[in-house]
């Protein structure tokens, strides 16, 4: 639905990302170029729904949204303070919806350095780069901390390193314990590196590729917690 085909009630309730997507797509169909020219407008055009109590600040929320997050920005050559454009985020937020930001905002905390790559890869877009440089950083790092070679690698690398009695593993874990660890990497390792080492793999969601980064910096985490190889 477009925005005016809502009423005051529904574009209150709305979630701001949402409302704020919905005036981006009215702005960028009308060739806006001026934000407050469009509450200007909004508010003389449509009074039947605009009069509503409170709607008029829900747009400006809205635009203070839209500017946060560079899907608008200011337009070069004019100016007034208020001319905007949309960018080149905001065309794709409109295209693809906002799952590709929510997915971004999974990856706002504190990532450890070996994953900076990946998370420059992930906001690029480039999710199966992302994914492989992540869990690319996670063998790297257990071949380094088990004193491995350069030909040990994937599956077999994480099950030698972590193996009862391996380099990496916890002597004082219960049996099942040191398993579930070597099985943990292994696992992550399988799923997520060793298939795009051999094919192409496509991430139709970008939450999925998120937290396949997450998971590879919980797996980092762990392993600064295991004493090196001695």
């Amino acid at each position: 639905m477009k925005l005016w085909d809502h009423t005051a009630e529904e574009l209150r309730a709305l979630p701001l990302p949402d409302l704020a997507l919905l005036v981006l797509a009215n702005f960028q169909q009308g060739n806006g170029w001026n934000q407050q020219n469009w509450m200007n407008g909004a508010s003389q055009s449509h009074r039947d729904i605009t009069s509503a109590h409170g709607l008029m600040d829900r747009f400006a929320e809205a635009w203070a949204w839209l500017n946060a997050h560079a899907f608008v920005s200011m337009l070069p050559g004019q100016t007034s303070p208020d001319a905007r454009r949309v960018t080149e985020e905001g065309r794709r937020a409109l295209e693809l919806g906002l799952a590709r930001l929510h997915a971004a905002q999974r990856l706002e905390v504190d990532l450890l350095p070996d994953l900076a790559k990946a998370k420059r890869q992930f906001l690029q877009g480039d999710y199966e780069e992302a994914v492989f440089a992540a869990f690319r950083a996670v063998e790297e790092q257990v071949r380094s901390k088990a004193a491995m070679t350069a030909g040990d690698l994937g599956v077999k690398l994480m099950r030698q390193a972590f193996k009862p009695g391996g380099p990496l593993s916890d002597a004082q874990a219960e049996a099942g314990e040191q398993d579930a660890l070597s099985s943990l990497f292994a696992g992550a390792i399988g799923v997520f590196k060793n298939p795009s080492s051999h094919r192409t793999v496509t991430y139709d969601d970008p939450a999925v590729a998120a937290e396949a980064v997450l998971l590879a910096d919980l797996l980092l985490r762990l392993l600064q917690r295991t004493p090196p190889a001695v």
